[in-house]
């Protein structure tokens, strides 16, 4: 569309920052269409900051032993890692198994991890384990679909030992 002298149009879109910064450029007259008193101020560039954004992630979630006798403790340890481009501000990792373990996890720099670890005390059935890097949403991640881990202790009723039978002779 035509514009009348001193006036200006706007346009707008929409765009998704990746992991480095854009440049972008307006043209006026692309194609040269119109005479002007200066065509050499028709352009105008500008540079949008991409800030990366972190990725949280379970990267191991271990158990001290794959089995363990009813009674018997064994040591739990998870490791939240920034997977990410970004640093990570301070979150929650849970490990969930019936009732849950909450580690408060600080403020993370790319591809680094904090570990933390509790003990669990095996029961007659086995225990499911699943832990959740930023449990409670509070980091904007590249991706929040793979912040699980889960893993399983398999927990061994102990025997119960009866006499079945005592004869004498």
């Amino acid at each position: 569309s035509s514009l009348a002298s001193g006036a200006s149009q706007t346009n707008n879109f929409n765009y998704t920052c990746g992991t480095s910064n854009a440049t972008f450029t307006g043209t006026a007259d692309l194609n040269g269409v119109v005479s002007e008193t200066n065509e050499g101020n028709n352009q105008l560039s500008n540079v949008l900051d991409c800030i990366p954004k972190p990725d949280l992630i379970i990267s191991n979630l271990t158990l001290s032993q794959s089995s363990a006798f009813e009674g018997e403790t064994v040591t739990v340890t998870v490791v939240t890692k920034n997977n990410g481009a970004g640093t990570a501000g301070a979150s929650t990792t849970r490990v969930a198994n019936g009732g849950n373990h909450d580690f408060n996890v600080s403020s993370l720099a790319s591809g680094a991890s904090q570990t933390n670890n509790f003990n669990y005390t095996c029961g007659v059935s086995d225990a499911n384990f699943t832990a959740t890097a930023d449990v409670l949403g509070a980091v904007s991640e590249t991706n929040e679909a793979n912040n699980q881990l889960s893993n399983t202790l398999d927990c061994i009723p102990k025997p119960d030992l009866i006499i079945s039978n005592l004869t004498f002779s």
